[in-house]
């Protein structure tokens, strides 16, 4: 009777683990097959809303160069200086955030210009001044933030070389050399 006892452990023992296997294998492969999955829907949606935000900036750049040209016909000063048109940043003053950091690193422009951060990773990232955490090396260069798939741009009117870093992880680190 002792013998039979011992003979069920076992065979409790050999079904729990083969059972566990089972559970890992199907959880594994179920989480692989989600994140398969969601890593081409935020794919697709990272270049949507990249080509959709060019676009709408374009339509915005439009929009104001119209409202410029209609108050410079009014004659009044007033609106005139309201319907200034946007000054966007230029197609190589983009800095786009990948799971590997900054790229490019280092962005060259000259006084006035703005960059455009672009976050094509899957985690939010906050590109701001050195030093960490501060963020007062420039004044206002503080994203507070970017989520996945925006973009946030920066007005650079002060000559120099400007270190930032991603707050959330500072190890990251990326230079604004501003002629």
């Amino acid at each position: 009777m002792m013998d039979m006892k011992i003979f069920q452990k076992r065979i409790t023992y050999k079904t729990a683990a083969v059972l566990l296997f089972i559970f890992l294998f199907f959880t594994v492969g179920t989480i692989y097959l989600i994140l398969s999955a969601r890593g081409e829907k935020e794919s697709k949606a990272t270049s949507e809303s990249t080509q959709a935000a060019t676009e709408s900036a374009s339509a915005q750049e439009a929009t104001s160069s119209a409202e410029s040209k209609e108050s410079s016909s009014n004659g009044d000063p007033e609106l005139e200086e309201e319907s200034a048109p946007i000054t966007l940043p230029p197609s190589g003053n983009t800095v786009t955030i990948t799971a590997s950091g900054f790229s490019p690193a280092t962005i060259t422009i000259s006084a006035g210009e703005s960059v455009m951060w672009v976050n094509n990773d899957i985690k939010n990232h906050w590109p701001a001044s050195d030093p960490h955490p501060q963020h007062t090396d420039y004044s206002g260069f503080d994203s507070l933030g970017i989520s996945t798939g925006s973009s946030w741009s920066f007005k650079f009117n002060e000559t120099g070389t400007w270190n930032y870093h991603d707050h959330n992880m500072p190890s990251r680190k990326g230079i604004v050399i501003v002629q």
